[in-house]
């Protein structure tokens, strides 16, 4: 899934095919199916772009494209929506403390601290709120190409797709805090809350895993038109922390990518 959307390539065979007869947890397959289906978006809006000239039928294909994106984004919601009790995250405070003012260094961002009941779920909805994040920015670059040369910017697909972003920005960044630790040494702040981290084992240490699973959405926030250059500086140094501290070297080609790259 990863690898189609970081490519824009659709997935081999299928969406549907690598759900069918291999799901575990109905409520992640269902965050998977929207995952794969924002790839097939990504990956047929990419096709289009390099080949279709601009005549009145391929502008009715690019709205139908930004309807399936918009469709799709909707059941993202309903999904987040659908979730139980015990999927959902809490906010566990506020912080707006930067040591030094250097964003690069801060273990918070300022703004929300949210914790989950486990790595994995938080896992999931990031994956969700990328693929937001990436149908978002399509339907963008859909609207760009319909009304060119007039400013994109203008329209309300870009404002509604603006909105997005900045919301799915501020919930992936909320959640970096629990996924790095910062809780563990705070906690007065959630004696009354049950978080478990892992399923087993220990967890008086940073661990690994939880590092990996924030490479993918933090990757894809840098490179986000629609993300403010303290909030770009902020995940650059979470990026290479994981890759210093957790020894997940990936996350230092992520945190080298240009300031000034484009998500579309």
């Amino acid at each position: 899934m990863v690898h189609s959307l970081s490519t824009s390539r659709a997935p081999a065979m299928g969406a549907e095919w690598w759900i069918t007869d291999a799901v575990k947890n109905e409520r992640a397959a269902a965050c998977l199916r929207i995952c794969l289906k924002a790839a097939e978006v990504r990956a047929e809006v990419t096709r289009m772009m390099a080949t279709l000239t601009r005549t009145p039928e391929n502008i009715d294909l690019a709205l139908a494209i930004i309807r399936r994106a918009q469709l799709l984004d909707q059941e993202a919601v309903a999904w987040m929506e659908s979730l139980p009790e015990a999927w959902q995250w809490k906010t566990l405070c506020w912080e707006d403390h930067v040591p030094g003012g250097d964003y690069g260094k801060a273990e918070v961002f300022p703004g929300r601290v949210d914790v989950y009941n486990d790595f994995w779920i938080a896992s999931i909805w990031n994956l969700t709120r990328t693929a937001r994040m990436i149908l978002a920015t399509t339907t963008i670059r859909c609207a760009a190409w319909v009304c060119s040369p007039m400013n994109y910017r203008t329209t309300p697909e870009y404002a509604t797709a603006s909105r997005i972003v900045a919301d799915m920005v501020t919930d992936i960044i909320a959640s970096v805090p629990y996924h790095l630790g910062w809780h563990r040494k705070r906690q007065h702040l959630f004696d009354n809350l049950e978080l478990s981290g892992f399923a087993c084992g220990e967890e008086d240490s940073t661990k690994g895993l939880p590092g990996y699973f924030l490479t993918w959405p933090l990757g894809c926030i840098i490179t986000q038109d629609h993300v403010t250059d303290p909030q770009r500086q902020w995940v650059s140094g979470r990026l290479r922390y994981i890759g210093d501290e957790l020894g997940l070297k990936y996350a230092h080609i992520l945190a080298d990518v240009s300031l000034q790259s484009r998500a579309y």
